[in-house]
C-alpha cells in the first residue's frame, strides 16, 4: 500500500507503508506495548494500575511479557491509552 504526501518544500512524494511504519521519528506508527506508551507518557505502573482497576504487579509482568492480561483488561487498556495499544498489540 502507498501513501502519498506533499512534502513541506511543496513536492509530492509516495511511501511505501510498510517502510514509514519502520521510521517511529516520522510519527507514523503502527504498533505500540504498553511499556513504550506508559514510558512516553510518563506514567507510573502504580497510575495506570489504578485507572485500568488491576494490581501493580499485573502491570508490571504485562510491561515485561511475562504475562497477557484478560480480554476485559485489554479492552480497558485500548479505552484508557485512546486506541495506542490495541488488542492486537498482545499477540505479536
Amino acid at each position: 500500500m502507498r501513501y502519498c504526501f506533499i512534502t513541506q518544500c511543496g513536492s509530492p512524494c509516495q511511501v511505501d507503508i510498510a517502510e514509514l511504519a519502520k521510521k517511529p521519528e516520522l510519527g507514523y506508527q503502527t504498533d505500540m506495548t504498553l511499556d513504550q506508551y506508559l514510558r512516553k507518557n510518563y506514567i507510573t505502573s502504580r497510575e495506570f494500575a489504578d485507572a485500568v482497576k488491576v494490581s501493580i504487579f499485573a502491570v508490571i509482568k504485562w510491561r515485561q511479557g511475562v504475562r497477557t492480561p484478560r480480554s476485559i483488561s485489554i479492552r480497558r487498556i485500548e479505552k484508557q491509552t485512546k486506541g495506542k495499544v490495541k488488542p492486537k498489540d498482545w499477540y505479536q
